[in-house]
């Protein structure tokens, strides 16, 4: 058994490992982008409701000493997020029709979507988790079935 032939098994068992935990990450990330998005969904319905407060207000008070990728893309902050384009399209759309028409539909337009979000985060993101943990634990079986061929 050579030394560089261990090596090379052992950064293999360090690379596919490392990719594993970059793709676990992602999935967690994504997984609380929405939950940050459902949360902000509720606050804006509770504050437009009780307070009539405008959008602008409601975002820099939600923001207010937060530090998720949400509120950054809230403030524009954000340069890569974990979704897909349509996703990032999907949320742009309906974050910027936020404010735009009376109180009333606002209410009911904020309902419905809380609604859809409180479902969405219920099933999709313990699904997110728990995929980005079996994709973490796939990667590292892969590095050492090929650290075992390698060596």
């Amino acid at each position: 058994m050579n030394t560089l032939t261990i090596l090379a098994g052992v950064l293999l068992f360090f690379s596919t490992s490392l990719v594993g935990l970059w793709v676990k990450r992602r999935f967690i990330r994504k997984a609380s982008f929405y939950e940050s998005y459902y949360r902000y969904l509720q606050y804006a319905w509770d504050k437009i409701s009780y307070e009539r407060m405008p959008i602008g207000e409601i975002n820099t008070s939600y923001c207010k000493g937060k530090k998720d990728e949400f509120c950054d893309y809230l403030q524009g902050k954000t340069l890569a997020l974990p979704l897909s384009e349509g996703e990032i399209d999907e949320v742009s759309r309906y974050l910027s029709a936020i404010g735009t028409s009376d109180a009333d539909t606002e209410l009911a337009t904020l309902g419905g979507k809380c609604s859809e979000m409180k479902r969405f985060t219920e099933e999709n993101c313990v699904k997110y988790r728990k995929d980005g943990t079996l994709y973490f634990k796939l990667a590292v079986l892969l590095g050492v079935v090929a650290f075992i061929i390698i060596v």
